[in-house]
């Protein structure tokens, strides 16, 4: 069960939504000099069966000594909306992304019918310090993962502006800072894009979990 703290609902709207997660892959590569007010853990099992479903669960912390915004979408099974969620193989690669996957992502997908990423209602919630609120994420779900080796790990931007009002006037999906995410190999660095066009915002930091090493057997 979430522990919902100070809360306050929205009705759904699918273009905040899409602004979420353009901010979530907007943020993918800057550097960020801040450190995080909240921290992110997983929990998940460490082996599973090649076509079982995998849930992985998220626990948000605020680890300030004051209270924070921490406005998602109020979708509790479903973190792909309020976390990005990487998956690599034992190669350091990003694992295939599923169908699903890349409707989330805003990425092509394959020939077919399309799939259209759907959210929950709107929350603008304040944590006090130290307080926890729970979500999971359908990792089968985002990632095609066939028998091997992967690492799951989840982060999520920290603006520590308040809460987020976005604004619709003058937005142009195209000026949003896009970015190739980061591959945690050692000794390497993400790689930015060959333009780069205006960032729509800025983190304060990076919150990143803890990860997951899980392993897919036939």
């Amino acid at each position: 069960m979430r522990d919902g703290g100070n809360v306050k609902k929205h009705d759904f709207n699918s273009i905040r939504i899409t602004m979420l997660l353009v901010l979530l892959s907007a943020c993918a590569g800057l550097a960020q000099d801040g450190k995080p007010e909240f921290s992110i853990a997983i929990h998940g099992p460490e082996r599973i069966k090649a076509g079982t479903y995998l849930m992985v669960n998220i626990s948000v912390t605020n680890i300030s000594n004051h209270d924070i915004a921490f406005d998602d979408e109020d979708s509790p099974n479903t973190g792909e909306a309020n976390f990005h969620v990487d998956v690599f193989d034992a190669h350091g690669d990003l694992a295939p992304r599923t169908r699903y996957g890349k409707a989330v992502r805003g990425e092509k997908q394959d020939p077919g019918p399309e799939i259209i990423f759907m959210g929950g209602h709107e929350m603008f919630r304040d944590l006090k310090p130290g307080q926890t609120v729970e979500e999971s994420v359908g990792v089968s779900r985002l990632y095609d993962m066939k028998p091997g080796t992967y690492t799951v790990v989840v982060w999520r931007p920290d603006f520590q502006a308040g809460h987020v009002t976005f604004s619709m006037s003058g937005y142009k999906p195209e000026e949003a800072d896009l970015y190739k995410p980061e591959v945690p190999r050692s000794g390497r660095s993400a790689t930015p894009a060959a333009s780069k066009p205006k960032a729509i915002a800025k983190p304060k930091a990076i919150a990143k979990s803890n990860t997951i090493t899980l392993t897919v057997v036939p």
